[in-house]
């Protein structure tokens, strides 16, 4: 086999693998302090449990709500100081800002949706989660081109008016027993939309491409660094880094999987792109074929809805 060399930088937890025959030159590195804080797990949700319970406690949508809910917040980030335990920091806090801005911010609307893409982009940008990985390479498009492709005709395929014309019974049972949400929304079909707050009619396509870029950079990458990144090698040990991205364990990898259909809407559908993102990082090693992939379905995703006016996808 060839030989592989490990390199330390002084003063630093860098460590640069590669092959001294020069067949795979990837170079892994981290630029976290050599010592991690001990911050225990529930400190990095705690701030965003907390702005949800303290706002909803005092009134929802009332402003007076939101500013004691952030008081919560601000309260609890100063006692526990999550950022100190950076590497978990980094890959939940930007999907955690998504989650809470999106469930505490109001009903839905344009004006909910580019908060929570500004504040979700920032988070990105704060914590920076993807110094823990290699960096991106062309290697990783072609996997990612054809997942992309292949979760988004999964997500639309059955409920597209080419199927419904060609299999109206299978698409009608699809609708009602794999899409949800569940549990309320088994056995029905779907509901169907009036005043939808995204149309660009109503909002203006500057709105829309907000929207566009929100849902096919921002909120994909934050939930691959948190699921593939993050909860996947979690559950299989609390060390999170310590387990590679190539590790298999079954039970976790279904579960996982499972979660993230459950978080969608089309739930049966999510739980097959959980595995096929999933499948991806385990093949590959590294976690920007999973981000690529989803990054593009996202954006067909944006791009089928505006077309085919189905806007419940969105």
């Amino acid at each position: 086999m060839p030989r592989t060399r490990t390199v330390p930088r002084v003063g630093s937890a860098w460590k640069i693998r590669f092959n001294v025959y020069g067949v795979d030159m990837d170079a892994a590195a981290t630029r976290e302090p050599t010592v991690r804080a001990s911050v225990p797990g529930w400190a990095h949700v705690l701030p965003f449990g907390l702005f949800l319970f303290v706002a909803h406690l005092l009134g929802d949508d009332a402003w007076w709500a939101r500013v004691g809910g952030l008081a919560a917040a601000a309260g609890a980030l100063a006692w526990q100081r999550p950022w100190r335990d950076a590497a978990t920091w980094a890959h939940i806090a930007p999907f955690a800002m998504w989650l809470t801005v999106m469930y505490g911010g109001g009903e839905p609307s344009a004006a909910n949706y580019t908060l929570r893409t500004v504040l979700g982009a920032a988070a990105l940008v704060w914590t920076r989660p993807w110094r823990w990985y290699v960096r991106p390479s062309w290697r990783d498009v072609p996997w990612a081109v054809a997942a992309g492709l292949g979760v988004f005709v999964l997500w639309v395929g059955c409920e597209s008016d080419a199927f419904r014309a060609l299999a109206p019974r299978v698409a009608e049972w699809y609708e009602r027993y794999l899409v949800g949400p569940l549990p309320g929304g088994f056995g029905r079909l779907r509901e169907p939309m009036r005043n939808y707050p995204y149309l660009p009619a109503r909002t203006g396509w500057t709105a829309f491409g907000i929207h566009l870029i929100g849902t096919s950079v921002v909120i994909a990458a934050a939930e691959e660094f948190f699921w593939r990144g993050f909860l996947y090698r979690w559950l299989c040990a609390r060390d999170f880094r310590s387990v590679p991205l190539t590790h298999v364990d079954r039970p976790m990898f279904l579960v996982v999987a499972a979660l993230f259909g459950l978080e969608h809407t089309e739930w049966f559908a999510g739980l097959l792109t959980g595995l096929i993102y999933g499948a991806l990082v385990l093949r590959s090693g590294r976690i920007w074929p999973a981000v690529f992939a989803h990054a593009l379905t996202n954006f067909l995703l944006g791009l089928h809805v505006l077309r085919a006016d189905a806007w419940w996808f969105w």
